[in-house]
């Protein structure tokens, strides 16, 4: 089944939710991280889960260190969570493996805020729902899209070389 617009298969409605949840926790854990930044800079080690953990002096250099690394705590799950999440509302079916290490992933979130930890059960539900029977037939239908079938044309009985006979007056 496609659009009327394009040949493009139309989406079931679990991609559509798979593409809400995944940015749904890519602004969770961004909410997160600008709270963890701007609890810094007043309460450096009750800013998160990770800076109690490692909890440090004032001055210190390891603050800088954990700083970045509560960054990175935040960016890789979230990064995770964007290129799975379009690319399977795309269509791609090595996405579906994508929300699984997106899931993953996210699991970093625990190192930050209670905010962050609603990235978890989202990307959770959006890796089971790219894997809902629906979206697996709505992957299949767009590999056959963008892989059509190759007709190569028919292969002549003779190939003739040199002029053609009826150019030659």
């Amino acid at each position: 089944m496609t659009t009327n617009k394009t040949t493009e298969p139309v989406r079931p409605w679990s991609l559509w939710a798979v593409l809400a949840c995944s940015y749904a926790a890519v602004a969770a854990l961004g909410v997160s991280i600008f709270g963890v930044f701007w609890v810094m800079v007043h309460d450096f080690n009750g800013s998160c889960q990770l800076a109690a953990i490692f909890a440090t002096e004032v001055y210190s250099r390891w603050r800088l260190l954990l700083a970045v690394v509560a960054t990175l705590t935040a960016l890789l799950p979230s990064i995770a969570a964007v290129i799975s999440g379009y690319y399977a509302w795309a269509g791609f079916g090595w996405a579906r493996v994508a929300t699984l290490i997106s899931f993953a992933l996210s699991g970093l979130s625990l190192l930050l805020t209670p905010i962050a930890w609603a990235a978890l059960p989202l990307t959770a539900v959006a890796a089971a729902l790219a894997w809902v029977p629906a979206s697996n037939s709505f992957y299949q239908r767009c590999a056959g899209a963008r892989r059509p079938e190759r007709d190569f044309g028919t292969v002549p009985n003779t190939i003739w070389y040199g002029p053609l006979p009826k150019y030659n007056v």
